[in-house]
Formats: C-alpha cells, sequence, structure tokens
C-alpha cells in the first residue's frame, strides 16, 4: 500500500501540476494499491486526485486531543 499527498505553492493552483504529481505517484507503483490523502476541506488537492484518477474512498479526519480538556482531567 502506497499513500501519497500532494502540496504545492498556492501559485501554482490550477497549473495541472497536482493532477500530474498524483497521477505519477500511481505509475511509480504499478500493481500496488495506492491513496491519495487530502485534508478535509483541500478542494484544490481533491480536484487534483480526481483528475489523476483517484475516486473518493470514505472520508478519514484525524482528531489530536483538545488540550482544554486534557487540562481539566489533570
Amino acid at each position: 500500500l502506497t499513500e501519497v499527498s500532494v502540496e504545492l505553492d498556492p501559485r501554482e493552483r490550477g497549473s495541472g501540476r497536482g493532477a500530474a504529481l498524483f497521477a505519477a505517484a500511481r505509475a511509480a507503483a504499478p500493481g500496488e494499491d495506492v491513496l491519495a490523502s487530502v485534508a478535509p476541506g483541500n478542494t484544490a488537492s481533491l480536484r487534483a486526485a480526481l483528475r489523476a484518477g483517484f475516486v473518493p474512498l470514505g472520508s478519514v479526519q484525524l482528531l489530536r486531543p483538545s488540550s482544554r480538556r486534557a487540562a481539566r482531567r489533570g
């Protein structure tokens, strides 16, 4: 399993480079499952991944402990 995420300078948005990088990641791992990791709300990255042939698998949100909640416990 290979996971790829693409981050571009905002000035590069719309250039097609994001989609090209996602496509290159797929091509670099023939026969492997490749997942595109897209941050929630990052519509530019989502569009690039979709253009490169990725399809939504579900939704994932990464969570971290709230420092306020941890402070209340202690």
